[in-house]
C-alpha cells in the first residue's frame, strides 16, 4: 500500500511539473527572453508532437518568421523545410539582448521549392506561418544574441 501512495505522489508531482500554464508577455514586462524561455523552452512539452499552429497561437511578440531548409546529400533529392526560425520585431520597449526560437519539424518535411514557388509573397512571415502551420514540432531551442558586432 505504501508503494502505491509513493507511486501516486510521484506521478502527481510529475504531472504538475509538466502542466505549467502559459504566461502572457504582460507578466514579463519588457523581458522578451524570459517570456520566450518560460513559455516555449521550459514548457516545450506542450508543443512537441503538436502542429506549429499551436505554438503560433500562443506567441505574442509579433511575427518575423522564416523557414529553414536541409540540403540533400544526393543531387536527385530535393531541398526540404526541416524547421523554422521565429523572431520578433524589436520595438524599443523590448530589452536587449535579442533572441529567437529555432523550431525543428518532424519528417516528412515539405519540399522547399514547391512551397516557395506557390507563395504569393515569400517575404511575408504570415504566409510562411500559414504554409507551415501543420508541420509537427519536434524540438524548440532559444538562441540569445547579440548577433551584431559590438
Amino acid at each position: 500500500m505504501r508503494t502505491f501512495f509513493i507511486l501516486f505522489f510521484t506521478l502527481l508531482c510529475t504531472y504538475n511539473i509538466n502542466a505549467q500554464s502559459y504566461r502572457s508577455m504582460s507578466e514579463f514586462g519588457t523581458d522578451t527572453i524570459a517570456y520566450m524561455r518560460y513559455n516555449f523552452v521550459e514548457r516545450k512539452t506542450q508543443y512537441i508532437n503538436q502542429p506549429l499552429s499551436k505554438l503560433l497561437s500562443d506567441y505574442e511578440l509579433g511575427l518575423v518568421f522564416a523557414a529553414s531548409e536541409t540540403f540533400p546529400y544526393k543531387t536527385t533529392e530535393t531541398v526540404r523545410i526541416d524547421g523554422a526560425i521565429l523572431q520578433y520585431p524589436t520595438p524599443p520597449q523590448y530589452k536587449e539582448p535579442y533572441a529567437f526560437l529555432i523550431i525543428d519539424f518532424k519528417a516528412p518535411h515539405l519540399p522547399w521549392w514547391n512551397t516557395y514557388n506557390n507563395m504569393i509573397n515569400p517575404d511575408d512571415s504570415d504566409e510562411w506561418a500559414e504554409k507551415l502551420k501543420n508541420c509537427i514540432v519536434s524540438d524548440i531551442e532559444l538562441v540569445i544574441g547579440p548577433f551584431h558586432p559590438n
